[in-house]
């Protein structure tokens, strides 16, 4: 699916850093069987359920890394297509004993057409991919002075190739084996200081854009960021009007009845080392993180007489 230069240019430098003491506390946990306990409780208390995960870049060199990720999560998990996802939530079916797993990947890197989806198909993963679609349609000379000013971490060495993001037409491709959805225009945290004309931008007109791209619709969303601030009640009630699917990045499994505009997510990254994958997916961090999503989604709950104002709901 190569449309380019190799990622043989591309760096781990700049990638979202693991401190020592989670690597530490992670080992630890593993080694004392914290981790298969809180994993084994959760299966019997949860199943059925879909784990979410979210990823960022996965240059050339993790690839490896990120394949036997991928392999070992199979072991416990299924890969789960947007069928399987939408059937859980909607009737509560999931035929298989082992809970399912689903990969996610914002930013629209170019790694991930290059790298990443290869991986996928061979292992049997349906992937979705999150598109800020005003950096995907940049000019390559424009790319890290844009990654920078956006805050998008990648593993690209620019100066080498200054290309970070994928094509116009590996985005088309990719959106022939996989799911493709909107992460704002131009990867802006939707935060309460954005005008109405801005969500409206980052929003409404960002999944135009990216639909006109990909010649299809588009119904599903990320938000950016994992702040609290980052999600805003007008942002929801917006993204509400305009999308089917809402990934957030709040950790928690999604289980029959969760809502569609609320999919939390878990962190992970090529880069995890076993022990710290296993805690992510265990069920011990869903607790930590159970007081942010409750606050969350009692915002959002609140009525906001922002929602999107102007704008013709499609």
């Amino acid at each position: 699916m190569s449309d380019g230069p190799s990622l043989a240019a591309c760096a781990s430098n700049n990638l979202p850093a693991v401190s020592p003491l989670k690597r530490g506390a992670a080992a630890l946990l593993r080694s004392t069987g914290v981790t298969f306990l809180s994993r084994a409780v959760q299966r019997a208390a949860l199943t059925p359920f879909i784990r979410v995960l979210y990823y960022h870049d996965v240059p050339e060199a993790m690839g490896r890394a990120f394949a036997d990720q991928l392999s070992a999560l199979k072991q416990a998990f299924v890969p789960a297509s947007k069928a399987d996802l939408e059937r859980l939530l909607t009737a509560g079916h999931w035929p298989h004993e082992r809970p399912g797993i689903i990969v996610t990947f914002d930013d629209g890197l170019r790694s991930h057409s290059e790298v990443v989806a290869p991986i996928l198909e061979q292992l049997g993963y349906e992937g979705w991919f999150f598109i800020p679609i005003d950096l995907v349609t940049s000019a390559a000379e424009e790319h890290p002075v844009l990654a920078s000013r956006h805050g998008v971490l990648h593993g690209c060495d620019t100066a080498r190739d200054p290309r970070i993001f994928m094509t116009e037409q590996q985005l088309v491709e990719l959106s022939r084996r996989h799911n493709v959805g909107c992460h704002t225009a131009s990867h802006v945290r939707l935060s309460d200081d954005l005008s109405d004309a801005q969500l409206e931008l980052q929003i409404v007109n960002a999944k135009q854009r990216l639909e006109a791209v990909l010649g299809r619709g588009v119904n599903s969303f990320s938000w950016v960021g994992g702040e609290e601030w980052a999600y805003s009640p007008a942002a929801a009630s917006c993204i509400a009007r305009h999308f089917e699917y809402a990934f957030t990045t709040n950790t928690r499994v999604t289980r029959p009845g969760t809502s569609r505009l609320l999919i939390d997510r878990t962190h992970v990254e090529a880069s995890f080392p076993p022990a710290l994958v296993s805690l992510q997916v265990s069920g011990l961090m869903d607790l930590y993180y159970r007081p942010k999503r409750k606050r969350i989604a009692a915002r959002f709950a609140l009525p906001s007489a922002r929602i999107c104002a102007n704008v013709v709901s499609d």
